[in-house]
């Protein structure tokens, strides 16, 4: 997620700057390859929607959200 995360955070070209230029597509080309390499079965979109929608909560809805969904991830067996 955290790469999903700063694949959104993009460094900001200046017109006529190759150097600017060479640091947006390195930034975006690690990121991408980290996310490939994680093997992850859902698809890059999905992350970065879901980093967008998450960046639109306010700061108490995001943690109960958190809270929520590391709950559910965690297995019942493990729960009790």
């Amino acid at each position: 997620m955290m790469h999903a995360k700063h694949l959104c955070q993009m460094p900001q070209v200046r017109k006529g700057d190759a150097s600017s230029l060479r640091q947006l597509i390195n930034h975006v080309s690690s990121n991408m390859n980290a996310l490939q390499a994680l093997s992850l079965n859902v698809h890059v979109q999905d992350l970065m929607l879901n980093h967008l929608m998450l960046a639109a909560l306010d700061p108490e809805t995001l943690r109960e959200w958190e809270l929520v969904t590391v709950h559910a991830q965690i297995p019942q067996r493990l729960q009790n």
